[in-house]
């Protein structure tokens, strides 16, 4: 259900049962009776915070869609949709994890997760996954290039800070991940990756230089000398990454897109500082100014989402999570000696899925950021197996 991040998913319909709605519904079942044998929860100021986000969102956006209306879309409503996913999938995973999950049990789930990255990737090298109608850019089961290349992301972040047994795979698969992340033709997950790893390399600039310079000098040996470069910008839409330099031109239309976003999202916060509710940014911006209709559903960025349909209290609160939990996940992972440290994958996930929502995506996409959220903030040791 982390996977699908939905109630309801048009594409998982087979002779006409949707599974995504039958998952959902066995998810929601075991979920809530894991809620139920909670016996005990052990408060702290970073608790407050992101349970009291999670309680207002829930609260908020009913009485939102009260005074400012339902989403006008036909069919199955995308802000119903987001609001009832955000509630009932990433609430509740994010609460059992705090409070129940150990350091097996998050190892598994993130090596399932992992898995998963590795099918997604298997699917797009054997031409199962192209999306002909976005210029060949490189996606996966109808997900879109974006939501593979977070994938993707997420599985090159795990290679690298989390210890596994079979270390002879790491920097295959790493490679494979970077040159499919590449042709997704997707910047903000290409950036999002670079700025994570060039935080890495900040960090521990003293440990990494010497070792950075020689890795460098001999990708671009390899890459130059065998004419690499050439064969890869056949593959999916790697060019558009560079947007479009070798076609004699700059591709900035998703670009200045984001830019007409931002704009008239804070031209929204002005006017209704409390918020529109879940599904009414395109209703209302597109309301504010008649003359220029934008035909996105949502800003692209989540701080902006949060403060135009959940309101600027919800905001606040978040960007309080959002520091938080740098701060608490930079000095967990900086303090740990065991080599089986959870706080790093922790910290540079986290990262990573952060600089993702503020390019692309809506909450809902960004329910990892979420989880690794919680696992930063709770009071349990995630240093050692034995924990």
């Amino acid at each position: 259900m982390l996977a699908i991040g939905r109630v309801y998913d048009e594409r998982l319909a087979v002779f006409g049962v949707n599974l995504s709605v039958v998952i959902f519904i066995a998810y929601f079942v075991i979920s809530f009776l894991l809620l139920l044998t909670i016996k005990k929860v052990t408060f702290s100021k970073s608790k407050y915070l992101l349970y009291g986000f999670y309680f207002f969102v829930i609260v908020s956006n009913p009485l939102l869609w009260l005074m400012y209306g339902f989403p006008e879309v036909t069919g199955v409503s995308p802000g119903i949709d987001r609001y009832i996913s955000f509630c009932l999938i990433v609430i509740p995973i994010s609460i059992l994890l705090i409070e129940k999950a150990r350091y097996q049990d998050i190892s598994r789930l993130f090596f399932v997760l992992f898995l998963l990255t590795v099918a997604l990737s298997l699917l797009a090298i054997f031409g199962l996954s192209v999306t002909e109608n976005l210029n060949g850019r490189l996606s996966v089961l109808g997900g879109g290039p974006i939501i593979f290349a977070r994938w993707l992301g997420f599985g090159i972040i795990y290679l690298f800070f989390f210890p596994i047994k079979l270390k002879w795979l790491k920097i295959p698969l790493i490679l494979v991940f970077i040159v499919l992340i590449f042709a997704t033709g997707s910047r903000g997950p290409v950036m999002s990756i670079l700025i994570t790893f060039l935080v890495y390399f900040l960090i521990n600039f003293n440990k990494l230089f010497l070792k950075f310079i020689l890795i460098l000098g001999f990708s671009f040996f390899i890459f130059f000398s065998f004419n690499i470069t050439k064969e890869l910008s056949e593959l999916g839409n790697i060019d558009r990454v560079f947007m479009n330099f070798s076609s004699q031109g700059v591709k900035k239309r998703s670009t200045n897109a984001r830019f007409v976003f931002n704009q008239r999202s804070l031209e929204l916060v002005k006017e209704y500082p409390l918020g529109v509710g879940v599904g009414n940014w395109q209703k209302m911006i597109n309301k504010q100014n008649p003359r220029h209709l934008i035909k996105h559903e949502y800003p692209h960025n989540i701080f902006l989402e949060i403060a135009t349909e959940y309101g600027l209290i919800s905001l606040f609160i978040f960007i309080m999570i959002v520091i938080n939990t740098i701060y608490l996940g930079f000095k967990k992972m900086m303090i740990t000696t065991s080599v089986f440290s959870m706080y790093p994958l922790f910290f540079y996930l986290f990262l990573f899925y952060l600089i993702n929502s503020m390019v692309s995506g809506m909450i809902i996409d960004a329910r990892i950021l979420f989880m690794v959220a919680g696992l930063i903030l709770c009071t349990r040791n995630l240093n050692s197996r034995n924990e």
